[in-house]
């Protein structure tokens, strides 16, 4: 299984699971509650950790330092 983090701009966190292209994900998805350390720090701390981080609703020009 593979597995996927969403970040978000919604505050919450959920986590589903789905088949996609005859592959099994889980999906985890995170709310940063609208702040770029909140996003930043999701990143860090799941770098390495997953298979494939998504950034959903977050502006093309982020600037995280």
């Amino acid at each position: 299984m593979k597995d996927v983090l969403i970040i978000d701009l919604d505050r919450g966190e959920e986590t589903t699971t789905t088949t996609f292209l005859g592959r099994d994900l889980r999906l985890h998805r995170v709310g940063s509650g609208g702040e770029a350390g909140r996003i930043r720090e999701l990143i860090s701390a799941y770098d390495g950790k997953v298979d494939a981080i998504a950034l959903d609703g977050i502006p093309v020009w982020l600037h995280l330092g």
